[in-house]
């Protein structure tokens, strides 16, 4: 009998040593309306999870024409299709994002019921001294845990975490909240299909036995110490001009602080529509 063999994508798992070396999409903003370029990039996004834009010009307008060149359909949120982040939007109470602090490790929207797919980031200004953003390859680091600890890998494959964002001010107010699994696997192939780390973001800890309490956080510790070991963290200076786009279902993020003035464009596209437009261009996501 003849059996349908299910497909695996090609994944280039990386730490800061690898990375360096792996010939991921660096394109420049004239070539983007080309299909091959957009492939390539999606290509890189498949496989590596990041890529590059370069020589965008450096104003809001231009970044927004510059994402929806590459994607269509951004993701509305609260915070709108797209948003300029510095640290004097008086929402640092309510999210360290806003703020010059430095920030951990983490994928954007882990309270939503589909966290986004795809992010962009721009720095429209630099700030004078810090504001480096950090890389970690989330599937790297699940990948190591699996291979070293494979009890507690399965305790995040089959243990949810609840996570939350709350904000209230006299024009708007939201809560979010939404629990799944911080290593999500494909039903098919049972490789990771995402993981949704962000510690600032937990919510009271509802969805775990009183039993498995222990090893719960004992597999959490060791999968952030594997998140936060240097040899994991790649550091980059993003400069005005150069555009990342990441895959925030594998990729998570991070600051160092800063002082001084600093400008940050943000946007998303949602899960379905990234997938979408890699299939469009015949690239499996």
């Amino acid at each position: 009998m003849n059996i349908l063999q299910p497909h695996r994508r090609t994944k280039i798992l990386w730490d800061k040593e690898k990375l360096e070396k792996l010939p991921y999409a660096v394109v420049k903003q004239t070539e983007l309306n080309r299909d091959f370029s957009k492939k390539k990039i999606f290509e890189s996004l498949s496989k590596y999870g990041l890529a590059m834009i370069t020589e965008v010009e450096v104003n809001y307008e231009k970044t927004v024409e510059t994402i929806h060149t590459l994607a269509p359909f951004m993701r509305t949120t609260p915070f709108g299709d797209h948003e300029l982040i510095n640290a004097e939007m008086g929402q640092a109470k309510s999210d360290f994002g806003y703020s010059t602090r430095g920030l951990e490790a983490h994928t954007d929207g882990s309270y939503f019921s589909e966290p986004p797919g795809l992010i962009t980031f721009h720095c429209l200004q630099a700030a004078v001294e810090g504001g480096h953003t950090l890389l970690v390859d989330g599937f790297h680091a699940a990948n190591k845990l699996k291979t070293k600890h494979s009890q507690h890998y399965h305790t995040l494959t089959h243990f949810p975490m609840p996570y939350q964002y709350i904000h209230s001010n006299t024009n708007l107010s939201y809560h979010y909240h939404e629990a799944d699994y911080i290593v999500k696997e494909e039903p098919v192939t049972s490789s990771v299909q995402q993981v949704r780390y962000a510690m600032p973001h937990r919510a009271p800890l509802n969805t775990v036995p009183l039993n498995k309490l222990e090893d719960f956080y004992s597999a959490l510790e060791t999968l952030t110490r594997i998140i936060e070991d240097p040899s994991n963290e790649v550091w980059i200076k993003l400069e005005p001009g150069t555009v990342l786009v990441l895959d925030n279902w594998r990729i998570l993020h991070g600051r160092s602080s800063f002082s001084g003035k600093r400008s940050l464009f943000s946007s998303y596209v949602g899960r379905s529509d990234l997938k979408s437009e890699a299939k469009v261009l015949g690239v499996d996501f």
